[in-house]
């Protein structure tokens, strides 16, 4: 899986409200894993077993966010707007970069595969993996009023090949079957103090490989070579 998501708050700059400026967060991740499905002979269902997931994730924070505070000089009080901190930095324009240029580190509980019907659902939670790199700057605190709108979330649900997939390898289009999700939202704000916009894009690629070829894919899968936004190389299962 490679995935991008970027959501972004705008204050503005004109109204005398709290906050004044623009803040955004960008994450870039991979995600490989290989799994095992034995089927039982009973109900014919295939049962996962996670073996092995890897996962390198990136992140970016822009922030141009002033606060407003009363000051009190010579018996009179002004408003102006002052810098928020973010991280160490205490400057306008400020950026904040994790992880770049980290390997991929081993992850586990991300891949489930609960069965709907004749199929099974994919679910990859990054929760774990997001958490290890916390926003640093102001804004955040109101990034997280939107989860339920997709913000930095870390869950993401594909809609899986039927249960023949997972049962036989032959040739042609049973063998490899890519998913994209493309997801952007963009509305006026929260109690009219801000203007939120979220934008999400994710390639999921889920390939068929029999039991004896398992070594060959995972070192196949762990020498895929990342861009900065996805990996750009990813050519696993083709």
């Amino acid at each position: 899986m490679g995935g991008g998501q970027t959501a972004s708050l705008d204050y503005g700059n004109e109204l005398p409200q709290p906050y004044h400026g623009e803040y955004s967060l960008t994450r870039a991740y991979s995600v490989r894993s290989i799994v095992a499905f034995h089927e039982s002979a009973k109900t014919h269902g295939a049962s996962l077993v996670e073996k092995d997931s890897e996962a390198v994730i990136r992140t970016t924070e822009i922030s141009t966010l002033s606060e407003r505070h009363a000051r009190f000089e010579n018996g009179i009080y002004t408003y102006p707007y002052e810098p928020i901190p973010c991280g160490s930095e205490r400057t306008p324009g400020r950026v904040v970069t994790q992880g770049f240029g980290s390997p991929l580190k081993p992850v586990t509980d991300i891949v489930s595969m609960p069965k709907v019907g004749d199929s099974f659902r994919l679910n990859l939670d990054l929760g774990q993996h997001f958490d290890s790199q916390k926003p640093e700057c102001g804004g955040s605190a109101d990034l997280a009023l939107h989860r339920n709108e997709g913000a930095d979330s870390p869950v993401a649900e594909v809609g899986a090949p039927p249960v023949k997939f997972l049962q036989i390898a032959s040739a042609g289009d049973h063998k490899s079957h890519e998913f994209n999700v493309h997801h952007s939202i963009k509305h006026g704000g929260l109690a009219g103090l801000h203007t939120f916009e979220n934008q999400l894009d994710l390639v999921v690629r889920l390939s068929w490989f029999p039991p004896d070829e398992i070594a060959r894919e995972r070192k196949r899968l762990r020498s895929i070579e990342c861009g900065f936004r996805s990996c750009q190389k990813d050519n696993w299962g083709k």
